[in-house]
């Protein structure tokens, strides 16, 4: 089976210079040495330590540090570093474009297929989606949701990997889903702080999510707290126990 490089997190000795890049230019350079050769693929998206998500433009593969583009740039230090790790023990390195990658988009009807296709995936963990009829009912909440501009997604190409639903008139988050395969690496993340940049900050926010003693509410719990919102009244959605949580002005 071919392994699958989506947002997996890439390294990097020092941030502050490749971020300037990024944000000037929208595209930077690496070198790879040693164990990181081979690792990094054309076309596919890896996190950055800051958040950003990254796309491989282009890996090229060199024998000698002196044919490695922007060579006369490179300091004596930083030549004799590459050196030690590939030339110098008879190994090659590669040399890596990449660029700044949109962390997450608005949902088109043209991705309905595939979001339902998560939704399938995740139903055992959201209660109301039990039937195809639920099932039906929610994607033509998801269609109405699109249509307002009010579904937030992530897309590994045309596989969308990360969901979420928002009410501008409510200010409310909805729902959000992380297919499990792509899970801790930063997604929920991405489609949270979107949708939080969408909705009125002036006024309380708030989430519906299991409550502290079911194991479902783990990672939800965790993550609505890393970005400020407090526990709120106890509730209940389609006959399960949830609780409310509130991020206030």
């Amino acid at each position: 089976m071919e392994k699958n490089y989506i947002f997996e997190k890439i390294s990097f000795p020092e941030y502050e210079s490749i971020q300037n890049y990024l944000d000037n230019l929208g595209y930077c350079y690496t070198t790879r040495v040693y164990k990181e050769v081979r690792k990094y693929i054309v076309g596919q998206s890896y996190i950055a330590p800051w958040g950003d998500v990254l796309i491989i433009d282009e890996v090229k593969k060199f024998w000698k540090v002196s044919d490695r583009p922007y060579y006369d740039e490179m300091t004596e230090d930083e030549k004799m570093e590459i050196c030690k790790y590939s030339e110098d023990i008879g190994l090659p390195y590669e040399f890596i474009r990449f660029s700044k990658r949109t962390e997450a988009v608005f949902g088109e009807s043209t991705y309905i297929d595939s979001w339902m296709q998560l939704v399938r995936k995740v139903r055992w963990n959201y209660p109301g989606l039990e039937t195809e009829e639920l099932l039906d009912e929610h994607k033509q909440t998801v269609l109405k949701f699109m249509n307002k501009k009010q579904a937030i997604c992530v897309r590994n190409r045309e596989t969308v990997v990360g969901v979420l639903l928002f009410s501008r008139n409510k200010n409310v988050i909805c729902c959000l889903a992380v297919d499990p395969k792509h899970r801790k690496r930063g997604i929920a993340s991405m489609l949270l702080r979107k949708a939080l940049d969408e909705l009125d900050r002036s006024k309380e926010i708030t989430v519906s999510t299991f409550r502290e003693n079911d194991d479902k509410g783990i990672a939800p719990r965790a993550l609505y707290k890393k970005f400020g919102f407090q526990e709120g009244e106890m509730t209940e959605e389609f006959g399960y126990p949830n609780q409310v949580f509130v991020l206030r002005p």
